[in-house]
């Protein structure tokens, strides 16, 4: 048979070699073993947060799910996701300042839990809403529209925290990153001081 004969009879059989390859494997005894732990633990570690904001049994002071905050409140900061932790802190650090200052953890953007920011709007005098996404269409839009349209008193001063609409122009780890773009606690406090001082200024 000639060269071109073999190539052409290859060209027609190539999708054999994986299976015949697999034969000569298992007939030497070779076995490929996948670490089956080692690749969920491996998981495992990649998602574990540093600063962990509940567990199943943990009861979190300060937040309140699906409520108002405290009636005398002077600032409610509504956070979402990773920022409740940030948020946390920021109230803590207000409250020894004499700033009473809820947080709510609003757990769904949409459906938004509409009931909730209007019990809000009626209690605390300054709204915050804190979110690690870029401000058009996030969570402080969704409770500014909750508010323009939903809310029949005066309208409490909407302060809305989250990322600028344009490319980062460095790099880092997110908790870096949270603080190049105002997202850390102390710029959290910051700005509910500076609204806590303008409304009283007013």
């Amino acid at each position: 048979m000639r060269l071109t004969s073999w190539f052409r009879l290859a060209r027609h059989y190539i999708w054999l070699a994986p299976v015949l390859l697999g034969i000569v494997f298992v007939a030497a005894g070779i076995y490929m073993v996948s670490e089956g732990n080692s690749a969920k633990n491996e998981v495992r570690d990649a998602i574990v947060a540093e600063n962990i904001i509940t567990t199943e049994d943990a009861r979190i002071p300060n937040v309140q799910i699906n409520s108002a905050a405290t009636a005398k409140a002077q600032a409610a900061i509504i956070a979402t996701g990773v920022m409740v932790d940030a948020a946390l802190t920021a109230s803590g650090t207000l409250a020894a300042e004499g700033i009473v200052c809820g947080v709510v953890n609003m757990h769904t953007i949409k459906p938004i839990d509409v009931e909730m920011v209007l019990r809000l709007a009626r209690t605390a005098r300054i709204l915050v809403t804190l979110e690690e996404h870029v401000l058009a269409g996030g969570l402080g839009s969704a409770v500014a529209e909750v508010l323009v349209d939903r809310l029949e008193t005066r309208l409490p001063v909407l302060k809305r925290i989250g990322l600028p609409d344009a490319f980062p122009t460095e790099y880092g780890s997110q908790e870096t990153m949270m603080e190049t773009f105002g997202l850390g606690a102390a710029h959290i406090a910051d700005a509910v001081r500076a609204a806590v001082r303008s409304l009283a200024a007013a």
